[in-house]
């Protein structure tokens, strides 16, 4: 019986500890951001001036095209696999805002996505912090 009371202080303590550091997590907070500005390289592949995006639930993202009267897409394979309640959207300025839920469903890598113009693919990234 000696050793016992050691022991379950030790495991209230743990259990204590546990639940103080959980609690204490920040949580992502709401910002602006920068525009994502898609440009054409040299060689017509599209360019972008940030990869990996990092966001929060509710931040809105916005592509802007540079470069012509060309018009960009921002494709996700499927819904299921975008941070946005859309998969495909085209325009000279693409914008979305990020879903609920969207940092749960990102997974370690995130939310891979293609940024096409004239046929050409980029496929940058998209992480959605908790």
């Amino acid at each position: 019986m000696p050793v016992l009371k050691p022991l379950l202080r030790a495991v209230a303590y743990c259990a204590l500890l546990t639940v103080t550091v959980a609690g204490t997590s920040e949580a992502c907070v709401k910002k602006t951001q920068p525009a994502v500005v898609v440009t054409l390289g040299a060689n017509g592949v599209p360019e972008v001036n940030r990869d990996p995006i990092v966001a929060c639930e509710g931040d809105e993202i916005r592509w802007v095209f540079q470069g012509g009267p060309d018009k960009l897409e921002v494709i996700f394979k499927s819904l299921a696999e975008s941070p946005f309640d859309w998969a495909h959207r085209t325009g000279g300025t693409v914008t979305g805002t990020i879903r609920a839920g969207a940092a749960a469903d990102s997974g370690a890598d995130g939310f891979k996505y293609d940024v096409d113009v004239n046929g050409r693919r980029l496929d940058p990234k998209i992480i959605v912090e908790p």
